[in-house]
């Protein structure tokens, strides 16, 4: 089984940013001068005093927002809704007399986002400290007095059901798990909630492997794969480890390739204080484990296709889907294929098909995908020796529109018996479908026998873009455009080629704490639930606002 987490990528959707200050700043002004002439020119409609009263209000509400909880609530974030009351002030003055009902639903809005958004506790005191003065002294109406009260208990009801839901099962306080997301989402403070995620942990070891080339003694580069899932979004946990290694690797001036092995969101890191330290180990550490690289085939089982590079003692395999979107391999996938050939299998998650409905069929143990990954490795083995040679080449993307890390596009071309073979891997989140099979087709018109187009999987741009879960590589930019990429990238790796004389295997394990798949399942189940009453909540807010009109 493995870990559901739609119920949690689908929530990165609903986080969002304000404008700019300015923005905010002069649209306030915009609505508030049009409001002023609005009054000048119909003094029978529109008044003054409800202007009054809702600048007055509006600046007293938001000012304390940003005076008990600047960290969260900055001076941008605590007016940034300061346009749309405004508005609403307009609306309210065009169709009914003065009443100080005006500023029920504003001051309800910010209420609620200092209950979910902040655990200050004296600041949701003195907004209901606010409430309760003015429904009870100044509102004289009281079907609204009434929806203010309901209002309350419901919020409450849903506050408290997010704590119990997720407590009941995962004995965490699930208001303290949200607030450490919400600190982390507003204020970069990512501590807090890595350390509100080891609740859901499980001590793990997992491996990263790194092929290195040498000429004689000198290292020609790494190819470097990792079992630790970039995961789960922006910096969060493992989410910038591909960047971080190969940021280092080409600091010291060792060129690399990075690649995604088999594993999913279940062998996300929890702490990212490791990551540097993993980083060290991973760029200075060799084995004296000679490999020697014996062929290169293709295998395919229906939509499954499987390039591998068959060395002596392992297989490098890189697993891709010709024709429907597929989700991460697990890792128990990668497990199982090494127990069964009693060889050590390296898979190459490739990760680089999105089709159009972002619809996924996962490879779980004893599925049928899983058979077909499998039945991949029925082929004969003819070993064969040949020099080989390797060339590395690398670029830093700038026009990414959050498509390509900050790795970049890794390329490397291996040749073997006078034939070229290339890799190219984008530091990115999936790809978007037939991108890979316009660039796969281009390099094998452009001179290469085979290869293999793959992903990091990085997760780093995840939840980063408002209303948007991420972009696969091909969303934005066009295909045209990578392949001009590409392929300077191929013309530096044949230039860079210079023959090997070794190859050795190194194993890093990485023994920590991991997102444990059961646990991690819940918590989306949880999430998907939370926000449909967030959603909820959201509803009846909206109909206060219709009441007071």
């Amino acid at each position: 089984m493995r870990a559901d987490l739609s119920g949690l990528t689908r929530s990165y959707k609903f986080i969002f940013s304000f404008p700019s200050l300015k923005t905010i700043m002069f649209e306030t002004l915009i609505f508030s001068f049009l409001w002023f002439i609005l009054i000048l020119s119909f003094p029978n409609i529109f008044e003054y005093n409800i202007l009054i009263l809702c600048i007055v209000s509006f600046s007293l509400f938001s000012l304390t927002l940003f005076t008990f909880d600047n960290k969260i609530f900055t001076f941008r974030r605590s007016i940034a809704l300061f346009p749309f009351f405004v508005i609403w002030g307009i609306l309210y003055d065009f169709l009914n007399p003065f009443s100080v009902a005006v500023i029920i639903p504003p001051l309800l809005t910010l209420f609620t986002s200092s209950f979910f958004l902040s655990n200050k506790k004296h600041l949701k005191i003195i907004f209901f400290s606010y409430i309760i003065f003015i429904s009870s002294t100044i509102i004289s109406e009281i079907y609204i007095i009434i929806a203010i009260y309901l209002y309350i208990l419901l919020l409450l009801i849903v506050y408290l059901r997010i704590d119990k839901r997720i407590y009941k099962s995962l004995k965490i306080s699930g208001t303290q798990l949200f607030y450490s997301f919400i600190e982390y989402i507003l204020s970069r403070n990512k501590g807090i909630l890595e350390e509100s995620l080891l609740s859901i942990g499980k001590k793990r070891e997992l491996p990263i492997y790194k092929i290195s080339f040498f000429n004689n003694n000198n290292l020609l580069g790494n190819i470097v794969l990792s079992y630790i899932h970039p995961g789960p979004f922006r910096d969060l946990g493992s989410s910038t480890l591909p960047y971080k290694i190969i940021q280092l690797s080409l600091k010291k001036n060792i060129p690399i390739l990075y690649l995604k092995g088999a594993c999913t969101h279940s062998e996300n890191l929890i702490k990212s204080d490791i990551l540097d330290n993993i980083s060290n180990r991973v760029i200075s550490k060799y084995d004296d484990t000679i490999i020697i690289l014996e062929n290169v085939l293709r295998k395919n089982v229906d939509d499954i296709s499987a390039l591998h590079f068959i060395f002596d003692k392992i297989f490098l395999s890189f697993i891709s889907r010709l024709e429907r979107g597929m989700e991460d391999i697990p890792y128990e996938v990668k497990k199982h294929i090494s127990t069964s050939l009693s060889k050590e299998v390296l898979i190459v998650d490739s990760h680089n098909r999105l089709t159009g409905d972002k619809s996924f069929d996962t490879p779980s143990i004893g599925t049928i995908l899983a058979d077909r990954i499998q039945r991949t490795f029925n082929i004969s083995l003819n070993i064969s020796r040949y020099d080989v040679w390797v060339g590395f080449s690398h670029i830093k993307i700038k026009e990414n529109q959050y498509e390509i890390g900050p790795g970049g596009i890794m390329f490397l071309t291996i040749r073997l018996n006078n034939k070229n073979y290339f890799i190219v891997s984008f530091d990115g989140n999936n790809m978007i479908d037939n991108t890979r099979d316009y660039l796969y087709e281009k390099m094998i018109q452009y001179g290469f026998i085979d290869g293999e187009i793959t992903t990091t999987d990085t997760h780093i741009y995840s939840g980063l873009i408002p209303g948007v879960e991420y972009n696969a590589i091909g969303e934005t930019l066009s295909k045209e455009y990578l392949y001009k990429i590409v392929k300077s990238l191929a013309e530096n790796s044949i230039r860079n080629i210079k023959k090997v004389t070794s190859i050795t295997l190194t194993k890093i394990p990485v023994s920590s704490y991991y997102m444990d798949k059961e646990k991690l399942t819940v918590l989306s189940e949880l999430t998907r639930k939370n926000v449909r009453d967030g959603l909820f909540l959201i509803g009846i807010l909206f109909l206060i606002y219709l009441i007071t009109l």
